[in-house]
């Protein structure tokens, strides 16, 4: 048995063009109510994981690494870093939709949001991992989603 690491291709990534539409239905989460109403008044939140002390962003109530029960909520940062990153491409007559899993300052996951800014036209996203971004608001942010998106930083 071979214990070497696995190394990554030495040829260049590439994409591949796919699409899918998935309905879905899950639980509401006890911290969703919270969680938006923190959005509408321009803040984020995270949850302290009891058993590891980690932050999660977005909250959740249940942590599955540790299986504890989660409900303190902490402030996270409005600003971060990107760690991975989805190119969809644009309809004929628009710009493609980059979605960004960002690390908030002051939280231990990543979480999905969409990118806006010049960043999002560029040919080859891929320098995009590692740069920081903030969270900026809406003007009269709703309690859902939608209230904020990221902007690269500088």
């Amino acid at each position: 048995m071979n214990d070497a690491p696995v190394k990554a291709p030495a040829e260049e990534f590439f994409f591949v063009d796919a699409q899918w539409s998935l309905h879905q239905s899950y639980r509401r989460d006890p911290l969703q109510a919270p969680f938006f109403a923190a959005l509408k008044e321009k803040r984020l939140v995270g949850v302290r994981d009891p058993a590891s002390g980690r932050v999660l962003f977005p909250p959740r109530s249940f942590v599955e690494e540790s299986y504890s029960v989660a409900t303190e909520l902490v402030p996270v940062g409005s600003g971060g870093v990107i760690r991975t990153l989805t190119r969809v491409p644009g309809r004929k007559d628009g710009p493609p939709l980059m979605v960004v899993f960002v690390q908030l300052d002051g939280a231990d996951s990543a979480a999905a949001g969409r990118l806006k800014g010049p960043a999002v036209a560029i040919e080859n996203p891929l320098p995009l991992i590692g740069a920081r971004c903030r969270a900026v608001f809406a003007d009269e942010p709703a309690g859902g989603w939608g209230d904020f998106w990221y902007e690269l930083e500088g």
